[in-house]
């Protein structure tokens, strides 16, 4: 019965959050997401004092709803999915995915090679600092989406 209680809470806090990520313009998920983060920092800072975040905490139960729920998640954007729309995007993406890697390895390569000085090493350095900037630019491009 415990566990059906906390799986209700979760429920619970993770639609209240949902509902007010909605009302401010976010998407609902963007809701969910923020309910988990304050229910980490919640068990991070009182779980040892509340029993009812110490045993969700480590709860068993809730591990396995957790994976039935990405499950259905991945099974749901499955059956959502459209060859059709997939098609008709992708040369875009590619396009969009080759330039945000290809440019920031040009351009960090023809930077670093103005600037450094001439040795045997020069190209190796330089395609170093290229490469590096290409690969650190998907983060960054992942946390302006």
């Amino acid at each position: 019965m415990e566990i059906l209680a906390q799986l209700l809470g979760l429920l619970l806090l993770t639609r209240i959050f949902g509902e007010c990520a909605e009302r401010l313009g976010q998407s609902a998920s963007v809701g969910e997401i923020l309910s988990g983060v304050f229910l980490a920092g919640l068990i991070a800072l009182f779980g040892s004092q509340l029993t009812f975040l110490r045993n969700l905490a480590g709860a068993e139960a809730i591990e396995y709803a957790a994976t039935l729920g990405i499950f259905f998640l991945v099974l749901l954007a499955g059956i959502e999915m459209e060859p059709r729309r997939i098609v008709e995007a992708s040369m875009g993406a590619f396009l969009v995915a080759l330039g945000g890697m290809l440019l920031p390895l040009i351009l960090g390569f023809v930077l670093a090679w103005s600037f450094l000085p001439v040795s045997e090493l020069r190209f190796v350095q330089a395609a170093l600092v290229g490469v590096v900037l290409s690969i650190t630019s998907i983060p960054a491009t992942v946390k302006i989406f």
